[in-house]
Formats: C-alpha cells, sequence, structure tokens
C-alpha cells in the first residue's frame, strides 16, 4: 500500500486539518515540525484548539504520519517522537503491516510499550480496527473518548524528571550538596547532548585526544571529566554547569563512574538506579522542557525562589502576549525572574523561527542565531543553579539549529558569555535598558513592579502568570483598582478551573498589560476561563479555548477594585451579571447590618450551645452566629434559605475564594452577603418548612421541594429560579474536575425541561403574533439535533423528542446534519460544541450529546442567540425568517 492510499482511506487527504511536515507552520510550533520531519514523519493530523474568531493558539498535532521499511525502523521513529513529547499518536506505514503507537508512552526494554495496534495493510482491517484514529473520530473528538487510556502520564518530561529526581537524591545521600548534585547532573545532560547531536563526533574526541569512554561508561573518572570539560571549554569559551573539583563538595571517581554509566545507558548494582537512559535522545527532547524539569526539581528541592512555571502555561502567555504586540526582529525581552529560563528559551526558539521564515535557504548563520540571543534575550535570576540551567537551555536551543558539520568547519565560533551579561544573578534588579515585552511568573517576582514597568518601551506590553486569587481577595481590591486605573489590560485568562490539571499547589492566572495613555480610550478585557469539561484530555500536554469560555469585561468595571467583576467573569455570563443584580435588589440588607441591628455575634468557627445563647450554622462552612432566644425563628428561617438554591447561588458570587482557591468563606464575605429582610409572615413561613436545624439535611435531599418553597415565598422569577438551580447543580460540580456526569448524555426527561424552556422563552418573544414555535428533538450517542420550527399558530406545540435508528428519518437528519456542521465549522467539537444552522423557517441547534449542553439554563442562553439571529435578519429583510412558514 502506497502513503497515498492510505491518507485517503483515513480521509487525511481531503482534510484541511492534514498538514504536511514540509509546509511552514506557526513560529511556535514549527520547531516540532521541524524535528518531526527530521524523524522521518511525513504530515501531521492537528486539531484546532481555540475559536477561528479569536485563534490565540496554533493547531496542535494529533496523529504523525510516517513510514519505514522494517519494524526496527518505526521503533526509532517512535523513541525520537517519544522524545519530542509533542503529539499523542503516531501511524506508520510498513511495506507488510500498519502500526498504531501512543506518542507518550515508550520503553527500550518492552518493545511493545506504546504500541497500540498492528494491522495488515488492507482497506477492510483498515476500517475495522483503525476506526478510531480516521479524520472524524479526531474531528469529532471521539477520539479521546476510545483511546483515553493510552494518554500515558509516562510523557518525556515525567519520565525524565523521575530519573533526574532519583539521580540527585542518590547524589545527596553520598553527601553531595545540592548545587553540586544540580551541576553535575546538568553537566552529564549537556555532555549527553552533544554526543547525540554528533558534536562530540569520533573525529572531534580523536583531534582533541579525548576517549570518551572516561566520560561515558562504567570506567569514567574525575580526570576523564576534567579533562573534557576543559577542552569543550576552550573550544565553546564557555563554561556550562561548573562544578567542585576541590574541597568538600568536590566529585569523586566513584560519583563520576556511576554517571558515566547511567547517562551511557548501562546497568549498575543498585536496582533503584537502573534508569532507562537509553531511552533518551536528546538531540529531541525540546530545550523547555529541559527547564521546567530543573525548575521542578529545584523547587521541590527546597529552593522557593524558583517556582514551576508549566510549559503550555509559559507557551499560552508568549500566545497572548503577542496578540497585543507581535514578535518582531529586534524585539527585546525581559524575564525579571527568570528561574530556568522557560519564556526566554521559548521566546528565543520564535525569534530564531520568525527569521527563518523570512531567510531564502531556511538557515541562519552561526553570527545571527548568536546575535538573536544577545539582542533580544534577558532575564534576571536569583538562584545560581537556576541561572546555569536557564543558560544550558538557551545555549542548547541555539545549537538545535545549528548542523554539526557547519559547528566543526567553523573553529573560530564561540558560545556567548551568558552568566551576568544576558542571565543576571542577582537579588536586586537593576537595568539600563528597556523593553518591548515583560513576561515571567509574578508570583517569582520579588522587586517591586513599578521598578520593572519602568523599563517597558512606550507601547511595550507586559504578560505575566500571577495568582488567581489576586483578583478576589479582598485585601487586594486597592490594589487591583491602582493596576486596572493605570494601566489598559488587553487579556486576562484564569485558569483556575484547571488548578488540579496542572498538578499546581494554587489556581494561576495570566495577564498581559500595557501603560494607559491619556490620549487612547481603554478597549474591553478579553476575558477567558477555561474549563476542564472543554479540554481535549485530563492532562496539561495543550490547552483548549472554547467560545462559550470568553467575556468582555468594561474597564470602567475592572477600576472598580470589586472581587465580584472577577467571579462573575470566571464562573457566570451575561445572564448571571443580570441575576446577581435582581437579586441584590431583592435582598436589601446583610449579616454585618441584621447583626449590628440585633446584637448578634460573628464566630469564625462552631460554638456549642449553652444555657444562655442559642446558634445558627452557616451551611458546611466553619462559622457560627450566636443570638437571644427571641431570634431563634429568625436566623432558623436565614438558615433555612441559604439551603437553597438561590440561597446559595447568591452565596457564591458574593464570596471571594469559595471554589477559587479553598472551599472556605471568610468574615468579610460573611458580613456583606446579602440576605432578605424578613417581614414577620415570612419568617413564620420559611420556619415552619424547618423547626428544627438538627434535621435541616432532610431538606437538602429534598431540594426541589425547598427551593420551590423559597421561591414561591420571595416570589422569585422563574427564570433566575432555572438559572440558580442549574448552577448549583451542574456548573459547580465543574470544580476540581468533577466532570463525569455533565459529560455524560442527557436523558429524555433532561431534554424535555431544555425544550419546554426553549419554547417558553421563543413563544413570548412573539407574543400575539400569531406564531408559535415547534420544538423536534432527534438525540444519538455523539450529536444531538434541536429543530426549531416557525409555524403559524395560536396555541403551543407540543414538544417531539425521538432517539436515532439506523434505518428511520431521524438517522438521515443526523448524518445531514453532521455533513452540514463540517461544512459550516469545521471541528466545531473542540472550540464550539454547539452550532446554529438556519435552514429556512428552521433553525437546528447542534451540540454534541452532553448534559451541560442541555440544562434550562442553556436553553435560556440558547433563545437569546435566536432571538438575536432573528433580530439580526429583521434587519436585512423583514421575509427572511417567514420564508417557507406554514
Amino acid at each position: 500500500m502506497q502513503l497515498e492510499q492510505l491518507l485517503n482511506i483515513l480521509d487525511y487527504a481531503q482534510s484541511p486539518n492534514y498538514y504536511s511536515t514540509s509546509a511552514e507552520q506557526d513560529i511556535s510550533t514549527q520547531h516540532i515540525y521541524s524535528a518531526a520531519k527530521k524523524a522521518g514523519v511525513k504530515g501531521v493530523y492537528v486539531i484546532h484548539t481555540s475559536p477561528s474568531s479569536n485563534e490565540i493558539l496554533p493547531p496542535q498535532p494529533v496523529v504523525y504520519v510516517a513510514e519505514a521499511q522494517t519494524v526496527e525502523a518505526a521503533k526509532i521513529i517512535h523513541r525520537k517522537l517519544w522524545n519530542l513529547g509533542a503529539a499523542p499518536f503516531l501511524l506508520v506505514l510498513l511495506p507488510n503491516q500498519i502500526r498504531v503507537y501512543t506518542g507518550f508512552n515508550y520503553s527500550s526494554e518492552n518493545e511493545n510499550k506504546g504500541l497500540i495496534d498492528s494491522i495488515e495493510p488492507n482497506i477492510l482491517d483498515i476500517r475495522s480496527k483503525l476506526k478510531y484514529i480516521f479524520a472524524e473520530s479526531i474531528d469529532s473528538g471521539s477520539i479521546w473518548k476510545t483511546q483515553a487510556k493510552h494518554i500515558s502520564k509516562e510523557r518525556i518530561n515525567t519520565h525524565l524528571l523521575n530519573s533526574i529526581e532519583k539521580l540527585t537524591e542518590y547524589l545527596a545521600k553520598q553527601g553531595l550538596n545540592l548545587s553540586a548534585a544540580y551541576a553535575l547532573i546538568g553537566k552529564y545532560l549537556y555532555i549527553r547532548y552533544l554526543r547525540d547531536r554528533d558534536i562530540l563526533s569520533e573525529n572531534w574526541c580523536s583531534e582533541n585526544n579525548i576517549d570518551l569512554r572516561s566520560v561515558l561508561s562504567s570506567h569514567a573518572s574525575v580526570s576523564g571529566l576534567e579533562k573534557l570539560t576543559e577542552a569543550l571549554q576552550k573550544r565553546f569559551n564557555s563554561d556550562i554547569f561548573p562544578f567542585p573539583l576541590q574541597g568538600r563538595d568536590a566529585i569523586t571517581d566513584e560519583i563520576v563512574s556511576l554517571l558515566g554509566s547511567i547517562f551511557n545507558g548501562s546497568k549498575v548494582l543498585d536496582s533503584q538506579l537502573n534508569l532507562d537512559f537509553t531511552a533518551y535522545d536528546f538531540s529531541y527532547i525540546p530545550a523547555d522542557i529541559l527547564s521546567s524539569i530543573y525548575e521542578q526539581l529545584i523547587n521541590v528541592q527546597g529552593h522557593k525562589k524558583a517556582v514551576y512555571t508549566h510549559v503550555p502555561l509559559a507557551e499560552y502567555l508568549l500566545c497572548e502576549i503577542n496578540q497585543s504586540k507581535p514578535f518582531f526582529t529586534g524585539i527585546k525581552i525581559l524575564d525579571p525572574c527568570c528561574s530556568c529560563g522557560t519564556f526566554l528559551v521559548l521566546a528565543y526558539r520564535r525569534l530564531i523561527e520568525i527569521q527563518l521564515a523570512h531567510s531564502s535557504d531556511k538557515k541562519l548563520s552561526l553570527g545571527r542565531l548568536l546575535d538573536i540571543l544577545i539582542e533580544s534575550i534577558y532575564g534576571v535570576g536569583q538562584n545560581r543553579d537556576a541561572c546555569y540551567v536557564a543558560e544550558f537551555s538557551l545555549i542548547v536551543t541555539m545549537l538545535n539549529y545549528i548542523e554539526p558539520t557547519e559547528l566543526h568547519s567553523n573553529k573560530e565560533f564561540k558560545f556567548p558569555i551568558l552568566h551576568n551579561h544576558q542571565i543576571i544573578e542577582s537579588d536586586v534588579f537593576s537595568t539600563n535598558h528597556q523593553f518591548d515585552w515583560i513576561v515571567g511568573n509574578y508570583d517569582l517576582i520579588k522587586i517591586k513592579q513599578s521598578s520593572v514597568i519602568e523599563c517597558l518601551k512606550p507601547n511595550g506590553y507586559v504578560g505575566l502568570i500571577i495568582h488567581a486569587e489576586s483578583f478576589l481577595n479582598y485585601d487586594l481590591a486597592e490594589c487591583r483598582k491602582q493596576l486596572f486605573q493605570e494601566n489598559e489590560v488587553a487579556r486576562i485568562t484564569n485558569f483556575s478551573k484547571l488548578t488540579h490539571v496542572f498538578e499546581l499547589e494554587a489556581p494561576v492566572a495570566t495577564i498581559v498589560y500595557t501603560k494607559a495613555t491619556a490620549d487612547r480610550e481603554k478597549p474591553s478585557i478579553i476575558h477567558f476561563a477555561p474549563s476542564i469539561i472543554n479540554q481535549i484530555h485530563n492532562q496539561a500536554w495543550m490547552i483548549t479555548i472554547n467560545e462559550d469560555e470568553t467575556q468582555l469585561v468594561p474597564p470602567d468595571d475592572a477600576e472598580t477594585g470589586e472581587a465580584i467583576v472577577w467571579k462573575l467573569a470566571l464562573w457566570g455570563n451575561y445572564r448571571d451579571k443580570r441575576t446577581i443584580k435582581r437579586l441584590n435588589r431583592l435582598f436589601t440588607t446583610n449579616l454585618a447590618t441584621l447583626a449590628e441591628q440585633k446584637n448578634w455575634r460573628l464566630h469564625p468557627e462552631p460554638i456549642l450551645i449553652n444555657t444562655s445563647n442559642l446558634y445558627f450554622l452557616i451551611p458546611e462552612l466553619l462559622w457560627s452566629i450566636s443570638y437571644p432566644d427571641e431570634d431563634t425563628n429568625y436566623l432558623r428561617a436565614i438558615a433555612t434559605f441559604f439551603h437553597s438554591s438561590i440561597g446559595q447561588y447568591n452565596l457564591f458570587f458574593h464570596s471571594t475564594e469559595w471554589f477559587v482557591d479553598e472551599n472556605s468563606l471568610f468574615i468579610k464575605d460573611i458580613t456583606k452577603i446579602p440576605v432578605p429582610a424578613l417581614s414577620t409572615e415570612q419568617i413564620s413561613e420559611i420556619a415552619k418548612l424547618q423547626p428544627d436545624p438538627d434535621l435541616l439535611l432532610t431538606y437538602i435531599e429534598n431540594q426541589a421541594r425547598l427551593d420551590k418553597e423559597i421561591e414561591r415565598i420571595f416570589n422569585i422569577n422563574q427564570n433566575i429560579s432555572i438559572i440558580a438551580r442549574d448552577f448549583i447543580n451542574f456548573s459547580l460540580k465543574l470544580n476540581k474536575g468533577q466532570t463525569v456526569t455533565l459529560t455524560q448524555s442527557p436523558t429524555e426527561e433532561n431534554l424535555l425541561d431544555y425544550g419546554k424552556c426553549l419554547v417558553k422563552e421563543l413563544d413570548e418573544f412573539v407574543e400575539g403574533s400569531g406564531i408559535r414555535h415547534k420544538i423536534s428533538i432527534v438525540h444519538s450517542t455523539g450529536l444531538i439535533v434541536c429543530t426549531v420550527e416557525i409555524l403559524r399558530s395560536t396555541h403551543p406545540i407540543d414538544i417531539t423528542i425521538t432517539a436515532v435508528i439506523n434505518d428511520n428519518i431521524s438517522y438521515s437528519l443526523i448524518e445531514e446534519i453532521k455533513q452540514k456542521s463540517k461544512d459550516k465549522c469545521n471541528q466545531w467539537m473542540y472550540t464550539q460544541y454547539s452550532i446554529y444552522i438556519f435552514d429556512g423557517a428552521k433553525i437546528h441547534i447542534c451540540k454534541a450529546s452532553r448534559l451541560i449542553n442541555w440544562t434550562q439554563t442553556q436553553a435560556l442562553n440558547d433563545s437569546d442567540d435566536i432571538i438575536a439571529q432573528v433580530l439580526a435578519a429583521r434587519n436585512k429583510s423583514n421575509e427572511v425568517l417567514l420564508e417557507g412558514v406554514g
């Protein structure tokens, strides 16, 4: 079978999502395609992870497609691509076989590790056994359900981190201090990289009288390592990872022999150190992965100044800031607390790719690669070990764009001296340079923000990873106000819902801003709140931004410094904003005011009942109120109210950190929570709902009944009740990654509730016009279509719900809609999850079969979208939407 035949069978050849590795790609991912091509990959099937209307992120590789003549050659390709660590699947065509591997798992000792399928190259077997890797499977997202077990955590970054951690721990037990251990392992990483790139070639070693066995084998010794180090320093004029040769921290022959064996892939006597270093090919491992590995290592070992910066987060922030101020030749970039250099490595690589894209021969001279580094990349670090890692990673990045033959033929070429030139080791920030970009992890920056901002050029931009709590903490209200008043904030992305995915200790966010100027009106702030339910897979190897996760925050709202602005941006939408305003008008007092009026006392923890006072405990939270006996029913009514969905909903949005960092409330939250000013009649009615506080849980189990009574007593609008109930029952389950229920298919009862809510809103919109809406819902395993048909009628029309069977009319409709979905929006599953198809007097609402997409709140949102489309169409033609109305 020819490769072209295979691509046709898989429907890759006809798809715009299949990229040749020879084609030019986005500068942020070009290195992946170049390395994959070098490994033998012919093409890559990708997915789009941000909306086409706001394509922040470049397409991400899913399936590598390669050819090999032998099984052994296929294994070699698999090894290289596992080291590259970018795509989860590899498809290799052999003369008599097709092999499918996972790109996230590999072992040099177990040839079947990472092998998913091996079949004969015939059409029947391909269609029956490899359906999961067809274009439709990738475009629809079904590949992530059927192949989730192959998205292993044994990726190169995790595997190599574990190896280096074990080595570091062993060396520490041998009496070597951590700095010496980091330096020695780093030195061996450097040597192994040079060998894997064939820079330490046999000819070069011979010319310099170097025997690599004295460094990379069980015969390695301090003298052999020192000799090679001196030769490299003389050749390249740079000492990468200097380590002690004398004093109490000096390394020994025994330690060097151990590392020489391990990095050469040999077995050692200690079973705990039998690390699979033959699996690694350091010529393919990206330098940013090496930076992030060391950053985690240094942080774990107690150097708290070097906080781990997750590579996907760093890449995302660079994409974000690039939206406001794109990369350009000669740009100056500063990371004021660069740690191990992750941001600087990513930026340097992009700058190289920019110039390569404009180079006629797609090559850059050694001098130009060096100039880009010296002209554009600057960092300040407080930890010497981390600075050494940053310098090493930048040198490796430069070497990745240099052919060994070119390097050996240009004997005058030297590495730049980066330490205290480009990478400044200092506790005090000081520079005479002005920068176009200032980028980094703000939680690391121990220097005053003002001293950094002073270094920003006019029209320069700052991009930071910050603690997400910064947007919600009451104590930081004045800081927020000052930040948004003095600066023009372009973009904010709050990753609080993905904290456990990134395995971070605290939630983070990114912010991009520039200095505000009096002559320019501030634009709305683009705010993203990515959710776990819309991520490709529950591992942080890529980030997906969905259209529904995007909001515009008015700068005037931001300048108030109020936390609720960002709580709503993170968890709510425009309907939630309206709902909160309406509830604030309905509930006109708060606990602080009531406590002052009635002489109640708030306690920061549960208190015991005593003879003189009773107590009331806010549900599930460690706050109590003590009060006189005569207020028992009043407090009981408030406690009951807080157990209702309306009460919990209101409580959530008026708290700061609840469901952001910790599920807890603080005294400032408690005192400001709006509560109803109860009349005597209301107190009596609510108190009857629950006469005994100890039995309140019986009403939690019967939430619907409690909610209905609270809604009746306070005369709460039905839509407000729907929004509150759905938020508590569905949206909050997204916290901490609880997505199982929400990704399950909705029941027919769920779909009926959705349909009733949708038709009610639409019929009320055209009340008195003699028009009604017919709702027909057809549901299948992967797709649900709700068809809204405009008909002339004075009476409501029954809703129909039909399950798809292969031989019925509904099946034909689903298949037709699937094709229209493809034509209308390619890979809509990843960035939209819902689309509207207008067909005369019919509107097809197409969504994935997930409960979260078919709630009553979603019906309200969908009705708003449809009405907006109607009004827009009506402006163009009064007849367009009535065409075909019966």
